[in-house]
């Protein structure tokens, strides 16, 4: 039995065979395009030859027909006509140089040498017509322009050109045939191949359609089911065979067993666990592979845990149980010690209550004293400021009335100045006899008012020593009433601070006294909330007694 070509040979068949056929197509067409255009190029050539032939032939013909013009009629026109063709139009030349361009074959160079031997041979007798032109023979360049020996080598030139014609139109279309014939067949080969190349594609787009598109789309349905977690509804009609997608499909299928498997297992084991059952220790299965020898692995931690924290549980209720029933009877002993702390801890509330009654009225008091201290104070400052401002008065009369002495000591010898210039107005009088009389009288009464005014003087200056004297008296009198107020003030300061620190002592006592009040009432509200929370516990701690008891009823049903 033969083997079954797989779809990866396939594959690689059509796509080789698809390619090659391309290739072939692909090559003939550019040989078809080289071929058509060598005969484009061939077709050209021959042109082109030709052309160049026609034109070296043309410039011979014209170069004889000028030659026997001028040597006909003298005239230079044909000379320089022939000169012209020579030297300007060069078509002989130029011929020539296309010609060789294409190239030629040896028969063809053959040719073009004679009709180039020939025509050189043509100028020699043209020149020597030229020369018996100019030497007035006409007649006889004539006679050598139309000799025998001109004409054949013009008939040899004419022979010549339709040899090179010939074999040039010869070679030239059997090229251009033979090139015509290959891209005919090139193009007709390409069109041959291009129908089998378009089979083997449409060949190869049906098998990949229906061997590979097809099973990789059924193939990608189930893998989609799979990935949802549809193991049991999803099916994959497609054959399992030796081929690449067979392989797959047998794969998909095996793996699809082997989840399910493996799922049920885990369900099964997890049933049992949720049942209660923790016992069953059996191994895994054989189905566990590779990495799912992890899930194995973790089914028996999972398991074991599970196992030994439920073992743990037990053991704690047991001991949960005994605690209970200790917290039980610590409970309701706190809860009857906590009623009777409650009950002394009023009564001490109660008296520490009046206890801070009475320092907040000491504390008042204190501090009212404080304030009338504080009041007595301001106004001996008062007095002692208004005291040295009277003793500052009373130095300042003393200074006046020094400054008034010295004033009248100053009136006193202004007087003695007087009194002293009256005398000496009087001596001047009595010298001047007559004439001085009135002058005396006025001198006299100077002496007069000067006698007033020193007696004045001193009776001013004895009160203003008896002021003097009153003055510094009040002065120290004024000093020492100072001095006894300051002392006054300074006792009177002492004083109020001391009571302002008794009434601050008094409020701090007052502030202690009620956070004592205020601490007894929170021990207070402890206590009635821990004889509460006791009691609270008491209830609680019968509870726990009772789900401790539930609890073990619930483990018995696992089986450890």
């Amino acid at each position: 039995m033969k083997k079954r070509w797989n779809q990866s040979t396939k594959l690689a068949f059509f796509s080789i065979g698809s390619i090659l056929l391309l290739l072939l197509t692909a090559f003939a067409g550019v040989v078809n395009k080289v071929q058509s255009k060598k005969a484009t190029e061939l077709i050209k050539e021959q042109f082109e030859l030709t052309v160049a032939a026609g034109d070296y032939s043309d410039g011979s013909v014209t170069l004889s027909k000028t030659s026997r013009a001028y040597a006909a009629t003298g005239d230079k026109a044909y000379l320089d006509a022939y000169n012209k063709e020579l030297t300007v139009d060069k078509n002989r030349e130029n011929a020539v140089e296309v010609m060789h361009k294409y190239g030629l074959s040896e028969s063809e160079e053959a040719a073009l040498k004679e009709m180039s031997d020939a025509s050189t041979y043509l100028a020699g007798l043209e020149a020597q017509s030229f020369t018996m032109v100019e030497q007035g023979d006409l007649k006889g360049a004539l006679d050598l322009l139309y000799s025998q020996d001109y004409q054949e080598k013009e008939q040899a030139v004419s022979d010549d050109y339709d040899i090179l014609y010939d074999e040039v139109a010869e070679r030239t279309q059997g090229e251009s045939h033979a090139a015509e014939q290959m891209a005919a067949l090139t193009q007709f080969l390409s069109l041959f191949l291009l129908i089998p190349t378009i089979i083997f594609v449409l060949i190869t787009v049906f098998f990949v359609r229906t061997e590979l598109m097809k099973p990789l789309l059924a193939i990608k349905n189930c893998m989609l089911g799979l990935s949802q977690g549809e193991l049991m509804n999803t099916h994959l009609a497609l054959p399992v065979d030796e081929t690449e997608v067979g392989s797959t499909v047998k794969a998909i299928k095996d793996m699809n067993a082997h989840l399910k498997s493996v799922i049920a297992d885990i369900v099964s084991r997890l049933g049992n666990m949720a049942a209660g059952n923790f016992r069953d220790e059996a191994a895994c299965p054989k189905m566990y592979k590779g990495d799912y020898s992890a899930i194995c692995e973790s089914l028996k931690t999972i398991q074991s845990m599970l196992k030994g924290t439920l073992q743990e549980i037990d053991n704690a209720s047991k001991e949960v149980n005994a605690s209970a029933k200790e917290v039980s009877h610590g409970s309701d002993v706190l809860s009857q010690g906590a009623a009777e702390q409650a009950s002394s801890l009023e009564e001490l509330s109660a008296t520490i209550q009046a206890v801070s009654d009475q320092v907040r009225n000491n504390a008042d008091n204190a501090e009212n004293a404080a304030l009338l201290s504080k009041t007595t104070e301001t106004e001996l400052e008062s007095s002692s400021t208004q005291m040295n401002a009277l003793n500052d008065s009373m130095s300042e009369m003393n200074h006046t009335a020094q400054e008034i002495s010295n004033i009248i000591h100053t009136i006193d010898d202004i007087a003695f100045q007087t009194n002293v210039l009256a005398l000496n107005a009087a001596v001047e009088a009595a010298r001047a006899g007559e004439f001085g009389r009135g002058f005396a009288v006025v001198a006299d009464e100077v002496r007069n008012l000067a006698g007033k005014s020193a007696e004045a003087a001193k009776n001013t200056t004895a009160l203003i020593e008896n002021t003097v004297r009153s003055i510094e008296t009040g002065s120290q009198m004024t000093e020492e009433a100072t001095k006894s107020l300051a002392q006054i003030v300074k006792r009177s300061q002492e004083m109020h601070e001391k009571i302002t620190e008794i009434a601050s002592l008094s409020q701090s006592q007052s502030k202690s006294v009620e956070e004592i009040a205020q601490g007894l009432e929170q021990v207070s509200a402890v206590v009635q909330h821990n004889s509460a929370t006791a009691e609270e516990s008491a209830a609680s701690s019968a509870k726990l007694f009772d789900q401790v008891q539930n609890m073990e009823e619930l483990l018995t049903k696992f089986k450890l």
